[in-house]
């Protein structure tokens, strides 16, 4: 039963499932239109760039190819085919290649287009009539490789598909270039590096020196490779470029319009342009567009002939036609040099070429197109209807067509592809014989893959039949040069190539221009330049003597041509630059040319040799007969009242200065040059020393006449000889260590003189020789000096008056003969010096000695003794000291060492006048600033504490000494210099008062008054702490250093900015200085904030100063700022000013009863800077106050000095000694008047004394201590911490007097910067590096009461920050504590949030 179910089952699946049999079929594209096979057991593939189509693809149906009748043949490429297939030829008839084995090839069309490339292909790697590519069917359809294609597009088309089947490709046209998307492309070119090409085009411009030429080049990416690599090469190497033009891609007859309007414009600038040479960068069809370039002269405005031109072309274009050029004129390449792939003559080409007929070809589907086209003919059975053309026989002679159609002889590109046949024929024989196979018709061939072709490709080498070595180098490149080629057009229209030159393959080490050569007497040039070589310059050749200056802006080509500067040539046409001459030579008149110089060095043979050395000789002759005349009248009283040794060792001195002269004349040897200096030195020391005994001896002669004189014991011979003998032997030391370390020694100056080589003695030490003048100075100086003052002793044989005279004239002399040496060059400087030594000698010889010649020789009378015995009077001079307007007001208090200080405290309301004596104010004349008088009380209660503390200073009183500087430079220099000096004699840095060191100076309040007093210190080193902010520093006072005992000054930038941000008050007004720091400030602090989106609705200044007198200015500047206040919108106003800005603020209140709208119509928030304080003039005593109600500003941080408040309290005029300030200050601040200071009736009531500080408002002055105040207290205690380390320092006792005076002011610089401590109110008192308070700054609202009583409120802070933390972080306020101005209400922003905030529609934020 099993069984049987189990048959049942089995007949059922028998019936169910049975076998479907799928059937598939291939639908291939469009058949090639042209194609050409020859079978073979393995075949080459080949894509030609034979025709291309004139009819664009339309997709309105089914695409399709064109027919025949549709294309357009380029008939000379047809030869590229019939190169292929005579390669096939010879290598079937040769035994040896490929035995047993037939090679076959196949040939399609590129039609120069993307798609038939592909297409053909495919084709190719398919098996015939069967489109499926690397699909094997057939034993004789075995691909090797493809040669292909002529083109760089064409090859890059092909190669994209090979690579996948890595079917090795032969290329005989150049290289495509290579991109990040086809990066493992890769090929054999049978084709040199094109670089070689390139180099071969540069030496030949370079030959010819072309270096202006045209470049026309195709828009694609070969042409950008050429702008970015080849053209740069040319510009290292001297070529410029007049024009370079874009070539079309391509130029089939579809692109007709565009061809005609691009062509038109390149053929303009071509036309225009000075540029005779053209080198043109092109593929195979840009051949085309030179031809279109004549056709379109009928648009041009010139015609064609009217210029020529040097046509340069690349190996990849030949000389082709399209049918439709026919009958184009071929001018335009007639005289063309171009480059060609080296080629040779194959035997049996031309034979094989000449029986080719469309009768006699089998399988050739291009041959009935060429034929046609060739010939202009058509076939008979091809057309139908009536043609206009001839019919073809087929006997037409391919030898009579146009060289622009077809050439017998192999081109350059046919015998490539020759090559390349031969190439891949060979590598696989070798690969064959590799395998040791034995080589059976079928058997062993079709188990091959292309890809093992490529090991032997790379490898081929042979010798081809025109016994030609093939080989490829590791780039896979052919090892070949190029030929230059001249093309020759006929009149006939016949075409000529002449070879006229080759570029050589060369090695890495081998100069481009070396692997070049050319032959210019073959080379046919264009008809226009009659056979001449044709020039391609931008300007004409410098001729010698000139050279090029590039015009300015234009290429470097382009150039002037000028004279070559003074002692430089050019001996070449168009050199760069000229040159210098070499040392021996000078450059001609022409400057053409090197000279050969002179010799040249001061001979006795030449005049100016021989009068000097007559000179010389006469001069010393009369020098003997005085020497002789002194001798022989030396007992006579002339001769021994100087001393008649000294003279005559004088006067053979005199004569040995004149022999030496000689020593400068002749050419110089070493002993002449060791010679001439030091014994010139050595010899004018002892004369010029014996002049100095001579003129001592009679001075100290007539002092010795005094009664008990102790000049007597002077008066002897060991004080001259001792006199002569040191100061020769200093000279004698001086020149012995010149000849030890760099004697003099002959040299050649080729330099100073233009035409001549000048002999001279090198001094060896410049420095030294310069010494030995100098002493010698200084002797004739000393004696000169000395002499100088003997001149009105007794005149009777008084040798100091000729003495004076005589040094006179030598001291002239040899000031003249510096500048007169460094000047003369050659051999005039050696006549120079020794007219020198002649004239000075000569004066030494005529003014000392001629006169006592004339008394011994002419008037013996004179010559007695008694005249000897004349008397002289002794005149005393008398000096005096005249010091300038003593200080109206200072105050002193003496001690063993002071402090000084420079306040400004007051102002002169009267400027000087000069039409008398200027004189400085009267008290009367001064306008107090009374709050400023808390200055001086902080530095004396400073001193007073530091007095009393005997750990500080001990034994030791600190004193101090103050002046004001009435806010101007000149009474500011006064008080600095009266520091300097001693008590009531005004004569700075001059000590005569053990009670007068002083030790620093502080002061002053503004930056001004601080610069003045600095200029001076700066001179003597003194310190200088300053309590208001540091100068400026310009370039012309870079030296000047301080210590701020006040914070930096970016501390108070930053704090004022995080102010505003914190408000969001964006929209503000600034106030500024009119000086440098108000430019300052804009320049560097307003950038800042509008950094940090801060806006400024108006920036004013505010005048220099804003004293009364200069009260008319002040109204009309202050009317017109405060009419901008007012009508601005912003409500908040930052002004940056001095101490006296203050007082302009309070202008600008009492000037708003000027303008229109009073100051109260609207309030303003005002940010002030800590320099500046709440103050009022006397003047301004009634004024309203208002204006600063509710300011924010910031002071230097302070705390509260336990004492001072009390000690301020107990001040009055008559408690008080030594202080000058007191009585004006009193005065002005009560508004009284003391009794004894005025005459007659007054307004004021009288001052008691017993007046009460406190109840003066707060503008006048104030109880508690101010931050400037706070800055002067710590600066005190500075300077004394610092002057007590420093002598804690050197370990000594601090007696009370005897160790302080031997100390400098400038031994306290080191301690000052870094002096630490802490103050009496617990803070710690330090500073920077940069000299500057380690501190922060306090941010206080001002109040004004109704009773116009003023408050200070701190409401925050500005803390020193960390130099990398933001500047926000160190900020703190509370905005709780602030009371805002009256125009605002107090008003609250929600919870208590007191906001005058400023926008810019001017309204306030709620």
């Amino acid at each position: 039963m099993e069984v049987f179910v189990s048959l049942q089952l089995l007949l059922l699946y028998h019936k169910v499932f049975k076998a479907h049999i799928v059937k598939c079929s291939i639908r291939d594209l469009d058949p090639p239109v042209q194609e050409y096979h020859q079978s073979g057991d393995l075949f080459v593939g080949s894509i030609a760039s034979q025709s291309f189509n004139i009819n664009p693809i339309e997709f309105t149906e089914h695409p399709r190819f064109a027919l025949v009748d549709e294309l357009v043949t380029v008939l000379k490429n047809y030869q590229h085919m019939l190169a292929l297939e005579f390669a096939v030829k010879e290598i079937n008839e040769d035994p040896e290649i490929l035995p047993n084995v037939t090679l076959g090839f196949q040939i399609y069309d590129s039609y120069f287009s993307a798609k038939p490339t592909y297409h053909a292909t495919m084709q190719l790697m398919s098996t015939p009539k069967r489109f499926v590519p690397n699909f094997k069917c057939d034993v004789q359809n075995n691909l090797l490789a493809i040669i292909g294609g002529l083109d760089s597009e064409t090859s890059l088309d092909v190669a994209a598909m090979l690579d996948i089947y890595k079917i090795p490709q032969l290329l005989y046209g150049f290289a495509p270039l290579m991109k990040g998307t086809n990066p493992g492309l890769s090929f054999y070119q049978i084709y040199p590096n094109e670089a070689l090409q390139h180099a071969g085009i540069l030496s030949l411009l370079l030959h010819f020196k072309w270096t202006w030429i045209g470049v026309i080049l195709t828009d694609d990416d070969m042409g950008e490779s050429i702008v970015r690599t080849v053209l740069p090469l040319f510009s290292r190497h001297g070529i410029c470029f007049a024009f370079i033009g874009r070539g079309p891609k391509s130029m089939f007859i579809t692109e007709y319009q565009d061809m005609v309007q691009h062509g038109s414009k390149i053929y303009d600038k071509i036309m225009n342009s000075k540029a005779n040479v053209f080198v043109t960068f092109g593929h195979s069809y840009t051949m085309n567009y030179l031809r279109w370039l004549p056709y379109l002269s009928h648009w041009g405005s010139i015609p064609w002939k009217t210029k020529g031109k040097v046509w340069i072309l690349t190996a990849q274009m030949d000389f082709t036609s399209y049918i439709y050029q026919r009958t184009w004129d071929t001018d335009i390449v007639h005289g063309a040099l171009t480059f060609a792939i080296h080629s040779s003559h194959l035997p049996g080409f031309q034979r094989f070429v000449e029986n080719r007929s469309p009768s006699n070809t089998k399988g050739d589907g291009f041959i009935w197109n060429f034929w046609r086209f060739a010939f202009n003919c058509v076939f008979p059975n091809q057309v139908q209807g009536e043609v206009m053309e001839a019919n073809c026989t087929g006997q037409e002679k391919l030898e009579s067509l146009p060289g622009f159609f077809f050439e017998m002889s192999m081109t350059s590109h046919s015998y490539s592809i020759y090559n390349a046949v031969y190439a891949v024929a060979l590598a696989t024989h070798a690969m064959h014989q590799t395998k040791h196979r034995t080589m059976g018709k079928h058997l062993t061939l079709l188990d091959q893959n292309q890809w093992q072709l490529h090991y032997f490709l790379r490898n081929v080498a042979f010798n081809n039949s025109a016994e030609e070595k093939i080989s490829l180098n590791k780039n896979g490149e052919l090892i070949a040069g190029f030929d230059i080629e001249n093309w020759i057009i006929s009149s006939n229209q016949s075409f000529h190539r002449v070879k006229v030159g080759r570029m050589d393959l060369q090695d890495s080490y081998t100069r481009f221009q070396q692997a070049f050569a050319i032959n210019d007497q073959n080379i046919t040039w264009p008809l226009w330049f009659n056979q001449t070589q044709p020039s391609s310059v931008c300007s004409k050749n410098c001729h010698p003597g000139f050279s090029k200056k590039v015009k300015e802006g234009e290429p470097f080509c382009c150039y002037d041509c000028m004279s070559c500067p003074y002692g430089k040539i050019s001996a070449q046409k168009d050199l760069d630059d000229c040159y210098k001459c070499s040392n021996e030579k000078y450059p001609s008149k022409k400057q053409d040319v090197c000279i050969p110089k002179n010799i040249n060095f001061l001979s006795y043979e030449e005049p100016l040799g021989m009068s000097l050395a007559f000179l010389a000789l006469s001069f010393s002759l009369i020098t003997s007969l005085i020497l002789r005349i002194f001798k022989k009248f030396q007992s006579t009283p002339i001769v021994k009242a100087n001393n008649r040794s000294l003279t005559y060792i004088l006067l053979i001195s005199l004569l040995l200065c004149f022999l030496c002269a000689l020593l400068f004349i002749g050419r110089p040897d070493n002993v002449t040059c060791l010679l001439r200096q030091t014994a010139f030195g050595i010899i004018f020391s002892v004369a010029i020393s014996c002049v100095l005994a001579k003129t001592n001896t009679v001075v100290l002669a007539f002092m010795a006449t005094r009664p008990g004189s102790r000049m007597r014991k002077w008066v002897h011979r060991s004080l001259v000889n001792t006199t002569v003998f040191s100061c020769s032997l200093i000279q004698a030391g001086i020149c012995a260590f010149w000849l030890s370390v760099s004697p003099p020694f002959p040299d050649v100056d080729m330099h100073s003189m233009t035409e001549e080589i000048v002999l001279e003695c090198n001094e060896g030490s410049v420095t030294l020789f310069y010494c030995v003048l100098g002493y010698m100075g200084f002797l004739a100086l000393l004696s000169f000096t000395v002499a100088f003052f003997a001149r009105k002793l007794p005149d009777a044989f008084n040798e100091a008056k000729f003495i004076t005279f005589s040094m006179l004239v030598f001291c002239s002399v040899w000031l003249s003969f510096i500048p007169a040496y460094l000047s003369t060059k050659g051999k005039y400087m050696a006549a120079v010096e020794i007219f020198s030594i002649l004239a000075s000698s000569a004066g030494l010889l005529s003014l000392i000695f001629f006169p006592k010649c004339f008394i011994i020789l002419l008037r013996p009378e004179l010559n007695n003794k008694g005249i000897l015995m004349r008397v002289f009077k002794a005149h005393i001079v008398k000096c005096s000291i005249r010091d300038l307007d003593p200080p109206i007001q200072e105050y002193h208090q003496s001690g063993d060492l002071f402090v000084g200080s420079i306040a400004s405290q007051s102002f002169n309301i009267n400027p000087i006048e000069f039409t008398e004596h200027p004189r400085f104010a009267l008290v009367d004349e001064l306008v107090t600033v009374p709050k400023n008088y808390q200055h001086m009380l902080a530095l004396e209660f400073a001193v007073k504490e530091i007095n009393e503390d005997p750990e500080i200073l001990p034994n030791v009183t600190l004193g101090f000494q103050i002046y004001d500087s009435y806010f101007s430079a000149k009474p500011t220099y006064h008080a600095t210099m009266q520091l300097m000096s001693s008590p009531k004699v005004l004569v700075p840095n001059f000590k005569c008062d053990i009670q007068n060191n002083l030790l620093a100076i502080i002061g002053g309040l503004d930056s001004e008054t601080s610069l003045d007093v600095a200029a001076m210190l700066g001179i003597y080193k003194i310190p200088q702490l300053l309590y208001g902010f540091a100068p400026l520093m310009k370039g012309t006072n870079p030296g000047l250093s301080f210590y701020q005992m006040y914070p930096n000054e970016a501390l108070q930038h930053a704090g004022i900015l995080s102010l505003l941000l914190h408000f969001k008050w964006t929209w503000i007004g600034v106030l500024v200085m009119d000086d440098d720091m108000g430019e300052s400030i804009v320049r560097t602090v307003l950038p800042l904030f509008s950094r940090h989106g801060i806006c400024f609705a108006f920036i004013g200044r505010s005048p220099k100063s804003m004293f009364i007198t200069d009260y008319q200015d002040m109204v009309q500047h202050g009317s017109k700022v405060y009419h901008n206040i007012m009508n601005s919108k912003a409500n908040v106003f930052v002004t940056f000013g001095h101490s006296y800005t203050m007082n302009y603020l309070r202008w600008l209140a009492y000037v708003s009863y000027w303008p229109s709208i009073k100051w109260k119509t609207k309030g303003k928030v005002w940010i002030l800077t800590a320099q500046m304080d709440f103050t009022s003039y006397v003047y301004q005593r009634a004024w309203d106050t208002d204006i600063v109600h509710g300011a924010l500003t910031f002071a230097i941080h302070s705390s509260h000095l336990p004492g001072f408040q009390r000690f301020v309290e107990n001040r009055s005029p008559s408690n008080t000694k030594g202080d000058g300030f007191i009585w004006n200050f009193w005065r002005d601040a009560f508004n009284c008047v003391f009794p004894n200071q005025v005459h007659g009736e007054v307004m004021e009531a009288n001052c008691t004394g017993q007046e009460k500080l406190e109840s003066l408002p707060g503008s006048f002055f104030e109880m508690s201590m101010t931050s400037h105040s706070y800055s002067i207290y710590n600066a005190v205690y500075a300077v004394a911490h610092a002057t007590h380390a420093m002598h804690q320092t050197k370990h000594r006792t601090m007696e009370k007097r005897l160790t302080l005076l031997d100390q400098n002011q400038w031994q306290l610089h080191n301690f000052l910067r870094n002096v630490a401590f802490n103050n009496s109110a617990g803070e710690k008192i330090s500073l920077n590096k940069k000299g500057e308070l380690i501190a922060g700054f306090d941010i206080e609202n001002w109040i004004i009461s109704s009773n116009q009583s003023f408050h200070r409120v701190k409401v925050g802070r500005m803390d020193h920050q960390d130099p990398h933390a933001h500047f926000q972080q160190a900020f703190a306020i509370n905005d709780q504590d602030i009371t805002w101005p009256h125009w605002f209400n107090q008003l609250t922003y929600l919870n208590s949030y007191i906001t005058p905030f400023p926008v810019v529609q001017g309204s306030l934020q709620r």
